[in-house]
């Protein structure tokens, strides 16, 4: 009895073959599908991404009890040129800041000199996230201790959070609540 049968109440009873090739084409096929809608909605809902004001951040930051200073006196002159606003928010965990920058493209080169800076930083995370579409570009990674870091850019804005593991929630609520 070959491996086209199976034992089964004391005969050899066959097996029916075939059907696995299609079952594995339709869920390569549903996956995809898959795949592409959410590529779409990312694609959608990245567009449409409006950034957010040094107001709307402090008040944002303030809503969930972080003090907040101007941080533009921590940059060289060269930074401070393309820095229009700078502004950190910290408490016991987590750090948030927002940055208005002379424009997109001083923004986006911001947002991966960060996105380095983080790679250097946790070279081995267990989790990282990486899109970006039109102006809008968003990274995060979890480090193996579960730290969080984040950073976005939309249009001339960057903001990121690092958050230790405990924090991780209140950095994610401010980012959704800022919109990035």
């Amino acid at each position: 009895m070959g491996p086209e049968s199976t034992y089964m109440y004391g005969e050899y009873v066959p097996q029916k073959r075939g059907g696995g090739k299609k079952k594995l084409v339709l869920l390569i096929i549903v996956l995809a599908a898959l795949a592409i809608a959410a590529l779409i909605l990312f694609l959608v809902q990245a567009l449409n991404k409006t950034p957010a004001t040094a107001e709307e951040f402090i008040a944002a930051v303030e809503e969930r009890g972080l003090a907040w200073e101007d941080n533009r006196a921590e940059f060289s002159p060269e930074d401070q040129a393309l820095l229009e606003t700078g502004i950190c928010a910290r408490a016991g965990g987590w750090q948030a800041e927002f940055y208005q920058l002379a424009g997109t493209s001083a923004a986006n080169r911001y947002f991966s000199s960060i996105t380095s800076f983080f790679d250097a930083e946790v070279p081995s995370p267990r989790a990282s996230f990486h899109a970006s579409a039109g102006s809008y570009a968003a990274y995060s990674l979890t480090a193996p201790n579960c730290s969080y870091y984040f950073v976005s850019c939309i249009g001339s804005t960057v903001l990121l959070a690092i958050a230790d593991d405990g924090c991780k929630g209140e950095a994610k609520a401010l980012i959704k609540a800022l919109g990035y």
